[in-house]
């Protein structure tokens, strides 16, 4: 009997037939070893991308949490800033109203009705005024408690350098409300923007509904980051309101700056008695006409009204000069008209009634006293 070494050919085919089924029965194997691991690989596939999206809406969300938390601070700084500029037109158009009832010499009529005409049309873009809301009310005092306390930094700092003999430094403090933006605003009021925080899920908590929650909630959070926008340009238009109605002004400002400066000098001939007073009128006129060069109706404004008040201030002292001249006048001839009516009692002449005579005045409580009378 002969080894079977396993090199001998097979014998009528039954060999392969061997060989096929082994191949087939491995072969099946490993198909279902295959079917096995994807059963457990597709629903960890199908999970890490769950994650890797939860993710990403995670991180949209904080970007959302951020950009709403800026709107709001802008938000509150631009309605702060409204109601200071609103507050500042307000007494601009005033102002303008008064320079319109400045009397001639000192501004001429035309020029007055024109002022006063601009302080109308201010006025009205400013509109009546109502009670601001709480949190504009709170907002507009951290604005105006910020500038106080830049002041008050701006005056030691210069009292510091006019000590060391020093130059001034450089003001902190803005000149006008209307000169801030809304970024300034915010910094001056310390406006810090902070988000909300909300901490992720775990790896293993994230499901489809928790996504969909998330991304919901993203949107949500955009939707109330653009209606804040929208109240913002709400803020900046009414701003720019303001702002044009001030510089519509300018026209008029260096019309009434011109005219004044042509006018001044006849204020030294109808205030003769004030020749100092009425030069630092002629003064504060040039002054005021030089500024008018500028497109900045406030200094515009200040210089017509510093004019204004000087020539206010020269016709006072003229008027007050001659009154005395006359009250000094009116005694000098009482003066002298008693002392001619005393001469004339003195010589015993003069009608009756012009001469001084003594008599006796009784006192209540007893006794008595001489006293001078007409007789």
């Amino acid at each position: 009997m002969s080894e079977d070494t396993g090199d001998t050919p097979p014998v009528d085919g039954h060999g392969q037939k061997r060989g096929r089924r082994r191949l087939s029965w491995i072969g099946g194997g490993v198909a279902l070893v295959l079917v096995a691991g994807g059963i457990v690989a597709v629903p960890q596939i199908v999970h890490a991308q769950r994650v890797s999206e939860y993710a990403e809406l995670v991180s949209l969300r904080d970007t959302a949490f951020a950009d709403r938390a800026q709107a709001e601070a802008t938000l509150e700084a631009a309605m702060a800033l409204t109601l200071a500029q609103q507050s500042e037109t307000g007494v601009l158009a005033q102002r303008l109203a008064d320079l319109g009832q400045t009397p001639e010499p000192i501004l001429p009529a035309q020029h007055a009705g024109e002022l006063a005409a601009a302080g109308e049309a201010v006025a009205s873009v400013i509109g009546e005024a109502t009670e601001p809301e709480q949190q504009r009310a709170q907002a507009h005092e951290r604005l105006v408690a910020g500038v106080a306390e830049l002041q008050a930094q701006d005056q030691a700092a210069r009292a510091e350098a006019e000590a060391a003999g020093e130059e001034l430094p450089e003001p902190l403090a803005p000149a006008s409300y209307l000169s801030l933006d809304i970024d300034a605003a915010a910094a001056v009021i310390g406006a810090e923007p902070v988000p909300e925080k909300v901490r992720a899920v775990a790896d293993g908590d994230v499901t489809p509904e928790l996504i969909e929650e998330t991304r919901t909630e993203v949107a949500s959070i955009e939707e109330e980051t653009a209606d804040l926008a929208a109240l913002i340009r709400t803020e900046e238009q009414r701003m720019a309101e303001f702002t044009g109605a001030i510089e519509s002004t300018v026209p008029t400002l260096r019309a009434a700056a011109e005219g004044a400066a042509a006018v001044a000098p006849q204020l030294v001939e109808h205030a003769p008695k004030a020749p100092d007073a009425s030069n630092v009128a002629v003064t504060a006129a040039h002054q005021a006409q030089e500024i008018a060069s500028t497109e900045d109706a406030a200094r515009i404004l200040d210089g017509l009204a510093a004019y204004v008040e000087a020539a206010r201030a020269a016709q006072a002292e003229h008027e007050a000069v001659v009154q005395r001249e006359a009250a000094e006048a009116a005694a000098r001839a009482e003066a002298e008209r008693r002392q001619n009516a005393n001469r004339e009692g003195n010589s015993g002449g003069g009608s009756k009634g012009s001469r001084l005579c003594s008599r006796y005045r009784p006192s209540p409580g007893g006794g008595g006293s001489l006293v001078l009378v007409y007789c």
